[in-house]
């Protein structure tokens, strides 16, 4: 999932230029056009959640082996790597990913030894976002995550440049699931060692980073280098639980009354 910048490249009686290798998630910066054909976009694995229309482009395989470019001529996008790890219950380790935008679904492996998580590219800008669904595991909704978009070189150079939008937005959907027994009151989003309660039906613009949102059994929170601190440790990362009480804590059931029962889920 590293970023390699690639300028004034040459190709000798070759008409392959991008073959890739694993973990098939490199992304690939062409500032002059000279890797393929657009200068300052960037090419990456034809992931189908990263296959955006209006932004990207397959191209030809004759050339470049399953690959596809995204930006440009003046677009504002990137493709960054998104990592994700810190997820419970345990179950969900060592299975697959399934990655949904509007643009399609990619499918990305458990990676045991470098981050005990997930990692997935991405391409940023203005309402892309992508939920994440652990199909193989009966669709279990994880209930924590921490995620970190791109490496901090590279967020940090666009940081105030109008130009370019490093928006992404994760989604935690509880559609998938059918494992919870009743719906989180709350999720909570931490960021530079701040906490901040999200409830139920909290819908207030996303703006800066670890802003969030949670309604429909949707709980959206955002990825970007807006309002980052450069001074916390993961300055472009956040960390995200669900809660199942306010936090005053979880209300106490009635004194019982003998002789007469009372079902939990009636109070």
């Amino acid at each position: 999932g590293f970023t390699t910048r690639y300028e004034q490249l040459r190709f000798v009686k070759s008409n392959k230029r991008i073959f890739w290798s694993e973990t098939k998630k490199e992304i690939l910066w062409d500032l002059d056009g000279s890797l393929g054909g657009v200068a300052d976009s960037m090419i990456v694995r034809s992931y189908p959640s990263v296959v955006w229309p209006d932004v990207c482009t397959v191209l030809p395989n004759t050339g470049y082996t399953d690959s596809v470019r995204c930006g440009g001529n003046g677009s504002d996008v990137r493709i960054r790597r998104m990592q994700l790890e810190n997820v419970s219950p345990g179950q969900l380790y060592y299975t697959d990913l399934d990655v949904i935008s509007d643009a399609g679904t990619g499918s990305f492996y458990f990676l045991p030894l470098d981050t005990s998580g997930w990692v997935f590219p991405v391409v940023t800008g203005t309402n892309r976002t992508y939920s994440l669904d652990w199909a193989d595991s009966g669709h279990t909704t994880t209930r924590t995550m921490s995620l970190t978009s791109g490496r901090i070189a590279y967020l940090q150079e666009t940081i105030g440049n109008p130009l370019i939008n490093e928006d992404v937005i994760i989604r935690n959907d509880l559609r998938y699931s059918h494992t919870w027994d009743y719906d989180p009151y709350s999720f909570v989003v931490q960021y530079n060692y701040v906490t901040r309660w999200v409830p139920i039906n909290h819908t207030n613009p996303m703006l800066t980073i670890g802003n969030a949102r949670y309604e429909n059994y949707t709980f959206d929170v955002l990825l970007t280098n807006k309002g980052a601190s450069l001074t916390t440790s993961n300055p472009f990362g956040v960390s995200t639980a669900a809660k199942l009480c306010p936090p005053r804590g979880c209300p106490v059931p009635p004194v019982p009354n003998p002789g007469v029962p009372l079902l939990w889920s009636k109070k």
